[in-house]
């Protein structure tokens, strides 16, 4: 069984990676992409046997929809978090976040200075951020178990 989930876990990174890479071409992360994610979660919460953890997703949807509000972070960046949050629980939410915010603030300082115009005028493509903290933090919630 662990080999299923290694392998779910490559396709899901795979995934990030492509929502990485569309968000820096284009800023746009497609509900399908979405779907397709949710989609591969599931088996990965199966194989596991863990429930996601809705209350998270939650609240980081709350937090997240006031941000989008005040136009500071994009729709689909927003629905990324919230469904990235359901894989974490505890202490590797937290360092989930805070390796989020990490990466976003590098990203943002080589936009800066790498692609000013771009980034003042499109934004930071934050599921950059997002995609590599998680390829990089999930795996330790696998260890865990």
């Amino acid at each position: 069984m662990d080999w299923w989930i290694k392998l779910d876990f490559f396709f899901v990174s795979l995934l990030l990676l492509y929502i990485a890479w569309k968000d820096i071409t284009t800023r746009i992360i497609s509900h399908f992409s979405l779907l397709m994610l949710i989609s591969l979660f599931i088996p990965l919460f199966i194989m596991q046997e863990k429930m996601p953890n809705i209350a998270a997703a939650f609240i980081v949807f709350i937090l997240c929809f006031i941000l989008f509000i005040f136009h500071t972070m994009g729709g689909g960046d927003v629905k990324l978090l919230t469904i990235l949050s359901l894989a974490f629980f505890n202490s590797f939410l937290l360092t989930f976040l805070i390796t989020t915010l990490l990466f976003g603030g590098v990203i943002a300082i080589v936009g800066l200075i790498a692609f000013r115009r771009s980034t003042l005028d499109h934004g930071v493509p934050y599921a950059v951020a997002m995609s590599l903290a998680f390829i990089l933090i999930y795996p330790t919630t696998i260890a865990v178990q």
